[in-house]
Formats: C-alpha cells, structure tokens, sequence
C-alpha cells in the first residue's frame, strides 16, 4: 500500500485462525542451532488443509507476540499437518 505522498508501506490484516501445537526446543537443539539460520526459532504445527495458502509474507500472532514465517513445511504425502518455523521480530 502507498501513502498519499507515495511511501510504501505493509498493514497487517488477519487472515485466518487455526489450532497450533507449538513444539518446543530441546537443549540439545537449542545449542546445536547457535550461530545458524534456525537459531531462536520456535516450531508451530497446524493442520494441513488451511483456507489459504500459508507462506513466508505472513506472520503468526502468538501469546501478545507476532512471529514471522522463516519456513512452511507441508505435509505433502499424508496432508495432515504443516509445520511453521518461525522468528519473533
């Protein structure tokens, strides 16, 4: 979207909500991830069949925080669940 004085900018707009399993990490992947792409990312686990296409321009609201999509991974061969990886900003 644009100002009138023709500045981009994003607004955030729910999409949908859904039910989310969040994975948390174990120590020993809390450390093996230090200093990688992975490191402080949390693991949400949603059902597979969404009303919309989840990728990575999307955010998740979780517990008073937004969190950003770093990876969608679909399960494609069963289609039960997808899993988020994201990052809090």
């Amino acid at each position: 979207m644009r100002t009138p004085d023709g500045v981009s900018y994003t607004e955030q707009v729910d999409v949908f909500s859904t039910w989310a399993y969040v994975r948390q990490q174990y120590l020993n992947e809390i450390a093996s991830t230090a200093g990688t792409t992975l490191k402080d990312t949390i693991t949400f686990v949603i059902r597979y069949d969404q009303p919309q296409e989840i990728d990575t321009s999307m955010a998740i609201k979780w517990n008073g925080a937004v969190y950003q999509i770093v990876k969608a991974n679909p399960d494609l061969a069963n289609k039960q669940w997808t899993t988020l990886i994201v990052r809090k900003q």
